[in-house]
């Protein structure tokens, strides 16, 4: 049996606007993506980084997380608002995602 596809996204946050990218991630990005049937398992702020933010989302298999791609970036709130609030916000440029599946 395939594990689930898990997503672990570091972001880097402009110098001292981490606070603010963990609140907007908390209270309206965390929310919109669970509302498109995203499972979220973690938000974290790393300890020694202090402009680093992670977060984990989680997918039953590619093509659940295909499918809440289509409706979290191609949703007109995500494209007019969500996005450029987070944007000015983080170094896009420098954002890593790293996918794994698990195995238990």
């Amino acid at each position: 049996m395939t594990g689930r596809l898990v997503e672990i996204r570091r972001y880097v946050a402009f110098p001292g606007r981490r606070a603010e990218l963990a609140d907007i991630m908390d209270r309206v990005v965390i929310p919109f993506v669970r509302a498109r049937g995203v499972e979220v398992t973690g938000s974290l702020l790393v300890e020694d980084d202090d402009d680093a933010y992670i977060w984990i989302r989680a997918f039953h298999d590619e093509s659940d997380r295909e499918r809440a791609y289509a409706a979290i970036y191609q949703d007109p709130e995500w494209i007019d608002t969500i996005g450029p609030a987070v944007k000015e916000l983080m170094d896009v440029e420098r954002a890593v995602i790293t996918t794994a599946t698990t195995t238990a």
